[in-house]
């Protein structure tokens, strides 16, 4: 009988050995750059601490994601302009490229986003969610890979709280939520058509939170009770694969009710459905907490 060689106890997980050792570098990168800028180690992403000298297709879009990143952090222009130009110095220049990408070039696009903040407009720069964000290749904790890792991020674990759900108690804050889940894109295996079809059930269940008294809360109902409420035709059958694939994804906690005759012949009350909206993160955060009984999320005493 043949097939694949069994690991030995010595047997090294290379991909692990690789992600290691590139989070180890990113942890170095971020205190040379925090120490370069002179700020704590802290406010400095992995990401943008890996960001070196680039080829000449992406040197001006990098560099515009740098100085965002500076700007994020109240890093002043002069400390600005002084790192873009050390990041310039070590691009791709003729011969390695075809046009040079010069002090000048990058030097405008520091004063560009200065000038916006300097008038008080907002700073937005780059997040790691959407899947043409330039920090995803440089993101040594597998972002570029799954959405889902950039919670694995000392930046991001370190500024993650405990959500406030009066914030997605409102029309206006279940849309936020909703588009929250969206911007992560729509989960592999849905058709667009099922997306929209959960989006729409999602803001049924908000409405239903408020119409119970306890909006951004649990939610007891029924499929029956949604199928009611849907404002399109929609079967039960589909209601509860839908409410499946949506626990699936992380955007809801779900249980299922049982029905009277069920629990009847086990001598008990009806359970009714039982159901949570998520915000994106809870329900890794969720596993998290049942793995480490007695852990604390941050601000939570």
């Amino acid at each position: 009988m043949t097939g694949a060689p069994m690991p030995t106890a010595g047997t090294v997980d290379v991909a692990e050995r690789d992600r290691t050792l590139r989070q180890e570098n990113a942890e170095v990168q971020r205190e040379l750059l925090a120490a370069r800028l002179g700020v704590p180690k802290d406010e400095i992403k992995p990401c943008l601490a890996c960001m070196g000298g680039q080829p000449e297709h992406k040197r001006a879009r990098i560099a515009n994601a740098i100085a965002y990143g500076l700007a994020k952090i109240d890093i002043t222009e002069d400390r600005a302009l002084s790192y873009l130009g050390w990041y310039v110095g070590r691009c791709d220049q003729p011969p390695l490229a075809d046009h040079s990408f010069t002090d000048g070039e990058a030097q405008a696009i520091v004063r560009s986003i200065y000038r916006r903040k300097k008038a008080g407009r907002r700073i937005l720069g780059h997040g790691c969610i959407r899947r043409d964000s330039p920090l995803l290749e440089f993101c040594p904790y597998g972002a570029d890979i799954d959405a889902e890792n950039r919670f694995t991020c000392p930046y991001i674990r370190r500024r993650m709280v405990k959500p406030d759900r009066r914030r997605v108690a409102s029309l206006v804050g279940a849309m936020n939520l909703l588009h929250m889940h969206l911007r992560m894109g729509i989960p592999k295996g849905w058709r667009r058509l099922s997306a929209s079809r959960r989006a729409l059930l999602c803001l049924v269940l908000a409405k239903l939170e408020v119409e119970r008294g306890h909006p951004g809360g649990e939610l007891w109902t029924s499929e029956r009770k949604l199928e009611a409420e849907f404002p399109l035709p929609i079967a039960r059958a589909t209601i509860r694969r839908d409410l499946a694939a949506m626990q699936a994804v992380g955007w809801i906690e779900w249980r299922c009710g049982k029905p009277h005759q069920a629990t009847a012949a086990e001598g008990k009350e009806p359970l009714g459905m039982r159901v949570m909206r998520l915000f994106p993160g809870d329900a890794r955060l969720a596993a998290v907490m049942q793995a480490f009984p007695g852990a604390q999320v941050e601000g939570e005493r």
